[in-house]
């Protein structure tokens, strides 16, 4: 599972990243959401991470045109804790949404969690099984 984290501020994103290795995840790291949805679109990212100051700065029109081509969960990070931006967000398909400074504990559970619900989602929707028998969404096969 690859992780997309876009951060200006290069020692959070650095941290957060060595954290996320230690977890025994994958990141890749970008400063502008630009360069970051171009790899987003090639990619298929488990969960981004993105820092957005407010609402319809680069990062935050990245989230929503991203999130009308793809179902990746998105995260935010922020200094910016007004509730109008907040709502802004999840109105626009984000997660969560974690003012900085960040405590990486619970951040980290809050990462594993949203990848623990992307893998069970993934689980469900590609297969049935009812009883002893398994239907394969993507093959059609039977077992």
């Amino acid at each position: 599972m690859e992780i997309l984290i876009v951060d200006r501020d290069g020692d959070f994103a650095r941290r957060l990243k060595t954290k996320l290795l230690g977890m025994g995840r994958k990141a890749d790291l970008f400063e502008c959401c630009e360069r970051a949805g171009e790899s987003a679109l090639e990619r298929n990212y488990s969960l981004l991470i993105v820092n957005v100051e407010k609402v319809g700065d680069e990062c935050s029109r990245f989230i929503e045109s991203f999130n009308k081509a793809r179902s990746t969960p998105v995260i935010v990070v922020s200094r910016n804790a007004e509730m109008e931006t907040k709502i802004h967000h999840f109105k626009i398909g984000v997660v969560d949404y974690v003012v900085k400074p960040v405590d990486f504990e619970e951040f980290l559970a809050r990462v594993d969690l949203q990848l623990r619900k992307r893998t069970l989602h993934s689980d469900v929707t590609s297969k049935l099984v009812f009883d002893d028998l398994t239907i394969h969404l993507s093959s059609g096969c039977v077992e």
